[in-house]
């Protein structure tokens, strides 16, 4: 995304040491994000990610690395003191990967947070016929009889078991 502004480094491990100090079970992860590439560069939000590192962040995560080479250099220089997370947006910046091949680059968690609207989106674009060459669901039975045996039900039930794993 264009046109982001950051906090000041200072800020941001002002505020990184305050969620520190307000938690209050070791169970709670703190995850320091830069998105210091797209507005100051590529070397200072390695910078960044050094000072939230030793500010205390659990995990570190970051954004928009807009090469191969430049993902390495992030792995190389944290990835055995703290836990990478890496973003895999389809058309974005940041090359995509596998989960496997990020793991062996060395990030230690992957998040693909675009994908399922992404591809909700295309169907439901297709179905809607809003290409123009659809007047019917009758082109569509087909991919629905490939969804027949997921019920409503057992989506609930899914959703419902989604919902206690939450809990805890």
């Amino acid at each position: 995304l264009s046109g982001k502004t950051l906090v000041s480094a200072s800020e941001a491990v002002g505020k990184i040491k305050a969620a520190i100090d307000a938690r209050d079970s070791d169970e709670t992860l703190i995850m320091a994000r830069t998105d210091a590439i797209a507005v100051e560069g590529f070397e200072a939000a390695l910078d960044r990610g050094e000072r939230y590192l030793e500010a205390g962040a659990d995990i570190l995560f970051i954004e928009a690395p807009s090469t191969e080479d430049e993902m390495r250099e992030i792995t190389k220089r944290f990835k055995d003191r703290v836990p990478l997370l890496s973003n895999m947006v389809e058309g974005g910046s940041t090359p995509m990967f596998d989960a496997d091949a990020l793991q062996d680059m060395g990030f230690s968690l992957v998040i693909f947070p675009g994908g399922l609207v992404r591809a909700r989106a295309h169907m439901e674009h297709e179905y809607l016929g809003l290409d123009k060459t659809v007047s019917d669901s009758k082109g569509y039975s087909g991919k629905i009889e490939k969804v027949k045996n997921v019920h409503f039900q057992e989506h609930l039930e899914l959703i419902k078991n989604k919902k206690e794993l939450n809990k805890n």
